[in-house]
């Protein structure tokens, strides 16, 4: 790998590296033996590696790329307290491992290696109270070098790609971001903390991540002391419903100029420091349930690629990642819009589209253009079919949802119950981030209850007794774990599923982790099996 000259600044043309990276595979076509050389590789170099960002996302074709900067020991005393790694995350990033994986670090640190993944992800925390043990195990699961750094919506769309050189970090996803369009209000992000304070010294007159600087309230004693007993409440409307009036350089979604970087439940501890309290998503209602690991399992449906993928050069990996993460796209976004179109009232006969920012509207094309990703035609047949607007698509056309707002609340009951059925507990947040209205009414408890007897109804109980049926025929409980404070949905004693009609996870009769979320969350908060 080349380094980058003195004089290189971190701007990368995008149009270019790609296209050149084409070339090479195109050239590859007419090469008269496989192990000829091609003239038209290309090699990996700080100058010329650009990230891959939808068109109609970034800025323009020229975007950053500043990995280079990372060999750089002048960081100041603050960028270098935040880009440390913390145990937390380290055994976060533990948890991702193979069984075979951690047992070769428990070997390698002379610990016992038997036993279940718990087992041995709770001796390598342990040890990693000394030094030289921690640098192991970084090295080890951290990595020296590559990796993929990855922006998606919360569909699962992915908005961004970056190949990295060298070991990801807080400035690989600012690089991204400050290459798009518009910053996204809300970013969530497993190293909250470093995004922030990396990508407010990179502009300092012109701080990309405030108020607060990227925090849901300012750094009081009273509000830190409410976000740690869960009493604080920042409530962010426009995600729901745009600003009347828009803020001055508001996003065009939202009309808020407003940007936060949050932790989502599964990563706010990976700081100690008590102020990052108040970047925890669970602060915000209308993020409540929001999907926030789609990276995660992005990254989990990619991995059976990596056997292949990573045998390959350089250029040829990053072709045909850039492949794969297209027609996941396309696919990503039809099955959204096949779902949106079979919800539809038979007397709003409507073409759809989606505007420039990503938005499903009525309007008179049929063309499908998703924010930059993958283009793909609607079928002719669906030309009869209506879509119900997304978030936000009032000023491309009429919003479907206020049609129905009026209906009584029994029918919309009726309606909705049936669409969860269909789509499982995720579309309870889907419907709740339409309007207000649609939103009161799925929170109603009666309505919860009434959607979970439904689903256990789509069982067959007839085979079982009375008193089975008096022990697990119950409603689940909303508790919040005492050691993540995530709310979870506590199945215990009972069954447990997603909520699809007919679709079982499983029964649990006892409580194993009464209090926590999961049996990790027990271990955590010091409680044994």
């Amino acid at each position: 790998m080349q380094e980058a000259s003195e004089d290189f600044t971190g701007d990368v043309n995008i149009e270019e590296f790609w296209d050149s990276v084409q070339l090479e595979m195109i050239a590859r076509g007419f090469s008269k033996s496989r192990g000829a050389k091609n003239t038209f590789a290309v090699r990996p170099s700080f100058e010329r590696w650009a990230p891959w960002i939808g068109k109609n996302t970034r800025k323009s074709e020229t975007v950053l790329n500043t990995e280079f900067e990372k060999r750089s020991s002048s960081k100041s005393s603050t960028e270098a307290e935040v880009s440390m790694v913390s145990e937390d995350r380290l055994v976060d990033e533990l948890m991702k491992q193979k069984v075979s994986t951690v047992r070769k670090l428990c070997k390698a640190c002379n610990l016992d290696w038997n036993g279940s993944r718990m087992d041995l992800v709770v001796r390598l925390r342990e040890e990693m109270k000394t030094r030289h043990s921690y640098d192991k195990i970084f090295q080890k699961i951290w990595g020296a070098s590559g990796g993929w750094s990855v922006i998606l919506c919360p569909h699962g769309v992915v908005y961004s790609l970056k190949f990295n050189l060298r070991a990801e970090s807080p400035r690989d996803y600012a690089d991204l971001l400050l290459s798009w369009m518009h910053l996204p209000n809300v970013s969530v992000y497993n190293s909250a903390r470093g995004l922030a304070t990396h990508g407010n010294l990179r502009s300092p007159t012109s701080l990309p991540f405030q108020p607060h600087e990227g925090r849901l309230a300012a750094s009081t004693p009273e509000n830190i002391t409410a976000a740690q007993q869960t009493t604080l409440s920042v409530s962010l409307p426009w995600l729901t419903e745009k600003l009347p009036s828009p803020d001055e350089d508001g996003h065009p979604v939202t009309g808020s100029s407003d940007h936060y970087v949050l932790y989502d439940r599964f990563h706010q501890a990976n700081t100690n420091n008590p102020q990052e309290v108040l970047r925890r998503i669970n602060l915000v209602p209308e993020l409540q349930g929001s999907l926030t690991q789609v990276s995660e399992q992005l990254f989990s449906t990619m991995q059976k690629n990596n056997y292949f993928l990573n045998n390959m050069a350089p250029s040829t990996h990053i072709f045909l990642m850039r492949n794969l993460v297209h027609h996941k796209n396309r696919n990503t976004n039809a099955k959204l819009l096949e779902k949106q179109l079979e919800r539809g009232l038979s007397h709003h006969v409507q073409e759809i589209s989606l505007n420039s920012c990503g938005q499903a509207v009525l309007a008179p094309t049929i063309h499908v253009e998703a924010s930059g990703m993958s283009e793909a035609p609607v079928e002719h047949q669906r030309k009869r079919r209506r879509i119900e607007s997304m978030t936000h698509g009032r000023e491309q056309g009429q919003d479907l949802a206020t049609c129905i707002e009026q209906l009584p609340s029994c029918l919309l009951e009726s309606i909705f119950a049936e669409v969860v059925l269909q789509d499982g507990d995720k579309a309870l947040l889907t419907l709740s981030l339409v309007c207000s209205h649609f939103k009161a009414v799925v929170e109603k408890d009666a309505f919860r209850r009434k959607v979970h007897f439904l689903w256990l109804d789509s069982f067959n109980w007839t085979k079982f007794s009375a008193h089975y049926r008096k022990d697990f025929y119950k409603m689940y409980t909303l508790d919040t774990c005492r050691e993540c404070r995530k709310t979870y949905k506590n199945c215990i004693p009972g069954y447990a599923g997603k909520g699809k009609r007919g679709k079982l996870q499983g029964i649990y009769s006892e409580g194993s982790h009464t209090g926590f979320c999961s049996h990790y969350c027990q271990l955590s908060a010091g409680f044994s099996e």
